[in-house]
């Protein structure tokens, strides 16, 4: 991990949805972070500057120098943090490696996330989720992933990577989404609730789950 002196503003509606898996990447790599939350979207979203898509996550960032740097879509902002922190791996491949690892995962997270807004019926998204031939898929791809890894609660080697803390993402919004427990889980997705646990552990995971920052 490299210590990096700018500020980072999450420029986002003031839910965890897309956003979150952002806000926990800017936690774990110890940077000086804040939320900023979407005011009058109707308004916000033609006079942004630098909303490409119109659409928001955007990461807003301030360098030592004072230049302002803007970035939109979330897979761009977490690749661009993980490289800028040093949060994948030195070698060119091996990182390249766990950018496919995090778009696997990202596919999921997003379908994970967006069943409960879609469905009108609350009480069928559970099932709608642990059903749903993509998730149930991907999810098992992800277990031979770390199962070939060891099986040691890591998408590469012995330490966390940027792609360990959205597995942990896609993992709280799983278990959120269709009412299962972590054990629940474990019996299903074992190696999965290993990478759970262990960024459960990292003291800059805890402290920004206790902190204002983490929104309901």
């Amino acid at each position: 991990m490299q210590e990096v002196n700018s500020k980072f503003e999450v420029y986002y509606f003031p839910i965890k949805a897309r956003a979150e898996p952002i806000r926990l990447i800017l936690a774990f790599a110890k940077a000086n972070w804040d939320n900023k939350n979407v005011g009058n979207w109707a308004e916000e979203k033609t006079s942004t500057k630098g909303l490409l898509f119109k659409q928001v996550p955007m990461l807003i960032e301030t360098t030592a120098t004072g230049e302002e740097n803007r970035l939109v879509e979330t897979g761009a902002i977490i690749r661009y943090i993980a490289r800028i922190f040093k949060l994948g791996n030195k070698e060119v491949f091996k990182n390249s490696l766990l950018d496919s690892y995090f778009e696997g995962l990202y596919e999921i997270f997003c379908k994970v996330i967006s069943i409960p807004f879609m469905t009108k019926e609350k009480e069928k998204i559970p099932e709608l989720i642990k059903e749903d031939h993509l998730v149930k898929n991907f999810l098992v791809y992800n277990e031979d992933i770390l199962k070939s890894n060891g099986s040691n609660g890591y998408y590469m080697g012995n330490e966390l990577t940027y792609v360990d803390i959205v597995a942990y993402c896609l993992l709280d919004n799983y278990v959120t989404f269709t009412g299962l427990s972590l054990s629940d889980v474990k019996g299903i997705y074992p190696n999965l609730v290993k990478v759970y646990e262990n960024v459960s552990k990292n003291e800059d995971i805890i402290a920004y789950k206790n902190s204002s920052k983490c929104l309901a």
